[in-house]
């Protein structure tokens, strides 16, 4: 082989080792719950795809009463993680770096379980089923009043 066969075949396994050393990979563990839709798993920040739960603090409305609508989501994916590990699949990364992660535990696919329960909104066609079936049982935020999910990210 020449000298510039060589080179190239130098350059090119550079290029695999970086990007196979920027890809993520997926992460499994005990999980810290941030909010409604977001987790610390083995020490790596992980936005739940598929789902969008309200901020922490985010107030909704059921007729005059308002409530802690964002602490209700937080304190479910709690409930729902519980003391069971957490596997997430690396599916992208956020505008702020987070890993955007599909995440399951024992009982199945957090962000279906989220939007099923009425305490977050679908955002991929996967869980419109389960977003439907909670507005037309008024389950979570079905039962009161809320902002644009769309808005919740400038609060």
């Amino acid at each position: 082989m020449g000298t510039r066969c060589l080179t190239g075949l130098a350059a090119f396994s550079l290029l695999l080792g970086a990007m196979a050393g920027s890809a993520r990979a997926d992460v499994s563990g005990m999980a810290q719950v941030v909010d409604g839709d977001t987790l610390i798993v083995a020490g790596t920040r992980v936005r739940l795809w598929g789902a969008d739960a309200p901020p922490f603090d985010f107030q909704c409305r059921k007729g005059e009463r308002t409530y802690a609508c964002g602490k209700d989501a937080t304190r479910f994916l709690r409930d729902v993680i519980g003391n069971r590990g957490v596997r997430c699949e690396d599916k992208g990364t956020t505008a702020e770096g987070d890993m955007i992660g599909r995440c399951h535990t024992g009982f199945g696919d957090l962000a279906w379980l989220l939007v099923e329960s009425g305490n977050a909104f679908a955002t991929d066609r996967l869980y419109r089923d389960a977003e439907a079936s909670a507005r037309a049982e008024s389950k979570g935020l079905w039962a009161g009043d809320f902002a644009d999910p769309s808005q919740w990210q400038d609060l």
